[in-house]
């Protein structure tokens, strides 16, 4: 196998490699998916292409090696007002190529789309149960902010997310407005009627 990683975004001719290792993510690792396999194999050919065909929001791109696409992950950038950040999301790579700085390849290009578009901020929702994303997202920098208790569901079961964050560039402190040094709002329990 090559150590050689070839990363790009994916486009409609490449509908039916990426469908196929969705659906192989999907089955393997559901958790890390807001997508019922049942519903990725129902979805054609044509439906993969025109996901891929996308719009400005929205990328997937891809990892080969050896000619074979073993990774994937998406990113979409929000409407203003949110439009300096961009979600990750949609992370997977082979077993048998996990480790091999796949992902960290997958991230690196989107995070050079991002900048080049003006982002200066990445979010991201990890499944708590899986370490080693955590561990890699934590390596690259991303923050955890928040918890988000079952924000999902899958097999009947409920997946906790940990939300991650990772700044680009940092705002202009004279451009942001925050909660720091700002006086907890006085609270009346007294109604008039």
């Amino acid at each position: 196998m090559s150590a050689v990683c070839i990363v790009r975004r994916l486009g409609p001719a490449d509908a039916e490699i990426y469908r196929s290792l969705r659906i192989e993510a999907i089955g393997t690792t559901p958790h890390t998916f807001a997508e019922e396999l049942s519903a990725a194999m129902e979805r054609g050919v044509g439906a993969y292409a025109d996901a891929l065909a996308g719009d400005a929001e929205t990328r997937t791109y891809g990892a080969f090696r050896d000619g074979a696409l073993v990774g994937f992950a998406a990113s979409t950038r929000k409407r203003h007002p949110f439009e300096f950040i961009a979600k990750v999301s949609s992370v997977y790579v082979q077993a048998g190529h996990r480790r091999a700085g796949v992902a960290h390849a997958l991230l690196a290009l989107i995070e050079g789309a991002a900048r080049g578009e003006g982002v200066t901020k990445l979010t991201l929702a990890v499944a708590v149960q899986n370490a080693g994303a955590r561990r890699l997202y934590e390596a690259l920098g991303y923050e955890t902010y928040g918890i988000e208790p079952c924000a999902m569901r899958v097999g009947g079961m409920f997946v906790d997310e940990e939300l991650r964050a990772k700044f680009l560039a940092l705002p202009d402190p004279e451009t942001r407005i925050s909660s720091a040094g700002v006086a907890e709002p006085e609270i009346f329990s007294e109604v008039t009627l």
